[in-house]
Order: C-alpha cells, then structure tokens, then sequence
C-alpha cells in the first residue's frame, strides 16, 4: 500500500506482514492548539522481513520497535515522522502530484538524535552509524543485490552526513571515519576525514560509462578487509575485471 499509493520504493525489499496498534487522533472544534488529524502506528516488526544491508536489514523472527505518526496537516501535503528502537529516527514529507502521492523530503538520522526538518528536496541521511556496508548498498541503488532497484531509490537520497564506526567500501574496513556526500550534475561528490582515508573522492552515476572514479587524497592508507570474498560485495574469482570502473588517483601532497 505505502508503494502503491505514496510512491514509496518498498517493493521487493519487504516481506512478510506484522501486528500493529493504531491510534486515530481527531483535531479539536474551536482548540487554542492547531493540531492536525494524526495516526500513530506501534509495532514490533515480528514476522516481517527487510532485505536491506545494515543496519536496515531484519529478519522475519526478529523484532524490532516501531513508533511512527502520520500527520495530515494541510490537503496536500502528509508528513511522517517515527523511529526504531531508538537508534533510527526520521521526519519525511509528501506531497500530492496529478498522477497521486510522492515522496517529497526528510532526514534520516542515526544514533538517536531527533532529526530537524529538510529544507531541499530529496532524502538526507545524517548521524552516526555502527556499521555501513557501502558496497552493498550500492548493490541496492544499481539493482544487482538482494533487494532489486525499485522506483528510484537511490536517486532519492540527496545528501550524507554520517560519522561511521565501521566503514566497509571496496574491501577495506575503515575504522572510525566521517562520510559526507552530495549530488552533483553527473556525479556523487564525497568527502571522507579519518584517520586512514582523508580526502575526496568523485564517483560517476553511471559506472559503466567510461568516466573514472576520482579519488584526490591527502591520505589513503588501505588496511583491507575482514575476508577475501570482501571485493565489491562478491568473491574475486566472480569479478569481472571489463566491469571495474577506471579510477584515478591524486595525491594532495606530492600533486601527483
């Protein structure tokens, strides 16, 4: 139904159905309190499945505590806000469109803090994170992982701001580092501050076009990762060398 009607790209990646309690509040004739009509939602998630890397990723047996509010402030516009289990927490917006509902702002935040309100369109991802499996989510965003590409997904998040513990990219496991990222015409523009990885890095849409990866760093040290099979979300005997993207790489201190 959230797909169907709110244009929200959930098909695929969830599963399953789960027990919730609603509760309806109705505004109040002639209250000094303009508050709107609201549904709020409460919910352990128990039988429901999200094929999504961490820390979205749940199985069906799992729990997980939802409280989330649908609010219906103005004739065209609904606003959602929610979190799950303390450690996720979101403010989103949509608005009515001529062919229905879409998705139209908010912020995801992790590590608890309560997010404040989008002022771009597009979803913002900020907070901090245990632990980010960057490939596998890019295997989300190009349909080729678990959860197919469903209605734009990826082109919906329009920034990041994220201080990660463990940061998972290319098989390297990064320990301790900032990721901040913004769309440009053609590119994802990030910026990564750590001890191991600081610099920037410019990476193409569209990896299969030709365009190099661009990575313009004051240091880059590459601890590796946990196993062998971590490289690019496979194991490398599966990788096909004609699909690594071309990178280039600079190095601040010696300009090269």
């Amino acid at each position: 139904g959230l797909t169907d009607v709110f244009g929200v790209p959930l098909a695929g990646i969830i599963a399953g159905g789960s027990d919730y309690r609603a509760t309806i509040s109705f505004p109040q004739a002639n209250s000094a309190v303009d508050a709107p009509f609201a549904v709020g939602i409460r919910s352990d998630l128990g039988g429901l499945s999200v094929m999504l890397p961490e820390p979205l990723a749940k199985a069906r047996i799992a729990t997980r505590e939802l409280d989330a509010t649908v609010s219906f402030p103005a004739g065209e516009r609904i606003e959602l806000r929610g979190s799950l289990d303390d450690t996720l927490r979101w403010s989103l917006a949509f608005i009515e469109k001529e062919a229905g509902w879409d998705f139209d702002r908010g912020v995801l935040a992790g590590g608890g803090a309560d997010p404040e309100a989008a002022e771009t369109r597009g979803l913002h991802i900020v907070g901090t994170l245990p632990v980010l499996h960057f490939d596998d989510w890019l295997d989300v965003a190009s349909g080729t992982g678990e959860a197919p590409r469903q209605g734009g997904f990826a082109a919906r998040i329009r920034s990041l701001a994220l201080d990660v513990e463990d940061l998972h990219v290319l098989g390297q496991h990064f320990s301790r580092h900032r990721v901040l990222a913004d769309r440009s015409g053609t590119d994802w523009l990030v910026q990564i501050d750590g001890e191991q990885a600081s610099g920037t890095v410019s990476i193409p849409y569209d990896l299969d076009g030709g365009r190099p990866v661009t990575l313009d760093m004051e240091t880059l040290i590459l601890p590796g990762g946990e196993n062998a099979a971590e490289v690019i979300g496979t194991s490398p005997a599966s990788v096909d060398p004609r699909r690594v993207p071309p990178v280039s790489l600079r190095d601040r201190k010696s300009s090269r």
